[in-house]
């Protein structure tokens, strides 16, 4: 005892130390997480808590047992030292010094770029800078890589009373809705945030963008859509703050005019298997499995395991649970498996990993269920979560462990060290843990070796690297000359020369579709096709339409039918989807293939048509499709085509705007289907909570046990 004694005092000397300050606190982390039950060494601990002035260890499971101060000393000094570091945001909220740093950092230099590992609190000092900043900030855009992210802030902003009194707070934008020119918060994915920027006439003051490294990963088709968003948005905002973890260089053109920081202070320590050969006392295995290898982890904590494909996701689930036993699930997790087989299958995999408290998590899978699994993760009703990078990239969680089953982060592409990097610091959550475990089954040696630094593109050279690969993301500047590539528009007519003056604003819009492709498809338009569509049209119009985007904009993909998103049975499915709810699709589909095949098969392919290619692809190349054929309409006075409703209902699987507002808002497709009417007309996010109170207190309204429970949760993270 003496020995730890020393130790902490030790400790404590460190801690004024900036050169110590860091090893301390991760020997500090490490000693209070051993839960001591001695009344000096308590004692010490509280003192090193309040020395480092990370006051968030308070919130720790240590601390959260009732007779842990009864003995401590605590001073007035003690207090007044937290006062210094009060948040804005809510009463018993407390900055740590790097934070409040970076705060201040911020209102000296206007934009900056911060590189800090997870748990560092980033997301944390944005809301803290939206608050001390509302008096200036007019509207405001937060742009985020996932719509799960996206919501997830969504919700934490919305419960900071102080934004939400303030601003009007949206995860959603819709250019033919009305706007206040003032008071917005946006937070968006980039695509959406594209959309906001084309049509958006107001002034935006403030931007911020979460995980910017994504602009570098050039493998990933989405980032030409950053980097055309940090490009845009450095030019027409005056404040701007950029996050991302573990950058070692920054561009220095950059640097001129956005001041770059790096932090490299862990909050939460990590301890590595593959370092150290064991946590915990636990060993990490040399032979067997994966499974067999990580078993002994997944049996002590509550973990996240990666894994580089939802295929191997779900099997890691499946050999996991067949090796357990059926556990005693709780109300909540029972409630759910009778759920998930009237609404999906009997026999989907998912039923049965649950049995064992054991679930998937991909970004192939309903909204609802993604929500749930990771409510009932975070509750400790789910122990052991098999993830692909959808979840372990950009969602917090409680697990106190990660574990990397794959190194594999494409096909044919290794995890690089800063993705594992990223990985590693999923698990461990600030205010919860002081510790956290990471077990990589792979060596360094094993990994392919690769440059840690991380460097963005040259400021002055971003639009021309934007403009490569034939136009993808091509800028029209006012002075900019019509490009020589429209020559390859025919010139019958005369009234061509207005269709060539106004293309470069379509090319523009259509920024992410290659200039050649949609130039044939002008072409073929001039030629005198012709293609029409109702709201409520007929099946052979929309095929129609398909097969043409299919031809000028799409291939296909895979080998087989299922994999092509214009292969024949793929169309009448998405015909399907258009004229039918979601759920009522779920039935038709799966019994459609079932037939003695794989259920788990089927329902995979069934989940990458609706959330790949209907929500995603194919309103990609209709709005394409109809600014383009619209473009030429106007021209030579023949009929205009209006997709905009066959979009919506394909991208959200409604068309309403109440029903996209509460999709946007997390409530489930099922629960949007039964209670629709009840919010008919409503196009405030206000009136929709106001009217989710109304329905929650109304027993006339037959709801499925889950479905109470899911809307109990949804208002209680408002």
């Amino acid at each position: 005892m003496q020995e730890l004694i020393s130790e902490l005092q030790r400790i404590y000397s460190s801690l004024f130390d900036p050169t110590k300050r860091t090893d301390a606190i991760r020997k500090l982390c490490q000693i209070a997480n051993s839960n001591p039950e001695d009344s000096m060494v308590r004692q010490l601990i509280y003192d090193c808590i309040v020395a480092s002035k990370i006051y968030g260890y308070f919130d720790s499971a240590l601390f959260q047992n009732a007779n842990f101060f009864d003995d401590l000393y605590i001073s007035d000094k003690d207090f007044i030292s937290v006062a210094t570091l009060w948040s804005s945001i809510s009463e018993g909220f407390v900055l740590t010094p790097l934070q409040k740093e970076v705060i201040e950092l911020f209102k000296e230099k206007k934009k900056i770029c911060i590189s800090a590992p997870t748990s560092f609190g980033k997301t944390f000092v944005l809301f803290e800078i939206l608050i001390q900043f509302t008096s200036i900030f007019s509207n405001s855009l937060i742009v985020v890589p996932t719509n799960a992210l996206c919501t997830e802030i969504f919700h934490k902003i919305y419960n900071i009373s102080k934004l939400k009194n303030n601003y009007t707070i949206s995860n959603y934008y819709d250019p033919n809705l009305s706007y206040s020119d003032k008071n917005n918060i946006f937070i968006l994915t980039p695509e959406k945030a594209d959309v906001l920027l084309e049509s958006f006439s107001w002034k935006l003051d403030f931007f911020m963008m979460d995980e910017i490294y994504k602009i570098n990963d050039h493998e990933d088709e989405r980032s030409k859509i950053f980097d055309n968003i940090l490009y845009r948005l450095l030019k027409k905002t005056n404040y701007c703050y950029l996050a991302w973890p573990y950058i070692d260089e920054f561009d220095k053109k950059l640097q001129e005019s956005i001041f770059f920081k790096k932090y490299t202070q862990e909050l939460v320590p990590k301890i590595m298997a593959v370092e150290k050969g064991k946590i915990q006392w636990i060993e990490l295995k040399k032979t067997g499995n994966k499974i067999e290898r990580i078993s002994p982890f997944l049996s002590s904590y509550q973990c996240i395991v990666y894994s580089w494909t939802k295929k191997n996701a779900e099997k890691y689930s499946m050999q996991m649970a067949s090796k357990l036993t059926s556990s005693t699930l709780s109300p909540d997790v029972a409630y759910f498996i009778e759920y998930l087989k009237k609404v999906i299958d009997p026999d989907y995999s998912l039923i049965s990993t649950l049995k064992k408290n054991i679930a998937f998590h991909h970004r192939w899978m309903p909204r609802f269920i993604q929500n749930w699994i990771l409510h009932l993760f975070n509750k400790g009703e789910i122990k052991t979560l098999f993830c692909t990078s959808t979840i372990i990239e950009w969602i917090n969680t409680t697990a106190k462990m990660v574990i990397i089953a794959d190194k594999n982060k494409w096909s044919k592409k290794w995890l690089t060290k800063f993705d594992r990097k990223n990985i590693y610091w999923r698990s461990g959550r600030f205010w919860k843990h002081f510790i956290w475990g990471v077990v990589d089954l792979y060596s360094d040696q094993e990994y392919e070796k690769s440059n840690n630094a991380v460097v963005v593109s040259d400021y002055s050279d971003i639009k021309s690297i934007l403009n490569k690969d034939g136009g993808m993301c091509k800028f029209i500047e006012d002075d900019d000359h019509i490009p020589e590539t429209y020559a390859y528009l025919k010139k019958e007519e005369q009234s061509l020369n207005e269709i060539v003056y106004w293309l470069p604003d379509i090319l523009k819009k259509n920024k992410f579709i290659e200039d050649s492709k949609q130039i044939a498809f002008v072409n073929h338009i001039l030629s005198g096709y012709r293609y029409h569509f109702e709201r409520m049209g007929n099946k052979k119009d929309f095929e129609n339409i398909i097969k043409c985007i299919s031809s000028f904009f799409g291939a296909p993909q895979g080998k087989f039918y299922r994999m092509d998103p214009f292969a024949d049975p793929n169309i009448n499915w998405a015909w399907n989807y258009y004229c039918n709810w979601e759920v009522k699709f779920y039935r038709e589909y799966i019994k459609f293939y079932k037939k003695g095949k794989n259920v788990d098969k089927i329902i995979q392919d069934m989940f990458w048509l609706i959330y790949d290619v209907f929500n995603f692809k194919y309103p990609k190349y209709l709005s394409c499709f109809q600014n383009l054929y619209n473009l030429v309409a106007n021209q030579y006075n023949f009929p205009w085509i209006n997709l905009n409703f066959l979009i919506k209902k394909l991208e959200y699987g409604y068309a309403e705007l109440h029903e996209i507002l509460l999709k946007n808002r997390w409530v489930s497709e099922i629960l949007i289907d039964k209670l629709s009417r009840y919010f008919q007309g409503i196009d405030d996010l206000n009136k929709i909570e106001l009217k989710m109170n109304e329905i929650q207190k109304n027993e006339d309204i037959k709801l499925e046990r889950f479905e109470k429970d899911y809307l109990e949760w949804f208002l209680n993270i408002q």
